[in-house]
């Protein structure tokens, strides 16, 4: 699975913290997300200059490190019990 988000160079955003933003959490790569984040990204680079804003793309970090689920029939297995009766 893929991910989005959009990132932008101008300096000068801060959250409540203060704390400096250049980018937005990472959202499921739908043909839908990425439409938008790129008319997003589209129109801020209208507003603040070419190459500003863009929308970067990764493999999902869920599905990278998402530990395989094991059944109850497979746990007994790997540690060694006897299959329930």
């Amino acid at each position: 699975m893929k991910q989005i988000r959009i990132r932008w160079s101008i300096e000068g955003r801060s959250d409540v913290r203060g704390h400096s933003l250049h980018v937005t959490r990472w959202m499921e790569s739908t043909a839908s997300a990425r439409a938008n984040l790129d008319a997003m990204a589209h129109a801020a680079c209208e507003i603040h200059g070419q190459g500003t804003h863009w929308v970067e793309v990764r493999d999902s970090c869920e599905s990278i490190f998402r530990p395989p689920i094991l059944h109850a029939r497979d746990l007994h297995a790997k540690v060694g019990f006897d299959k329930p009766s």
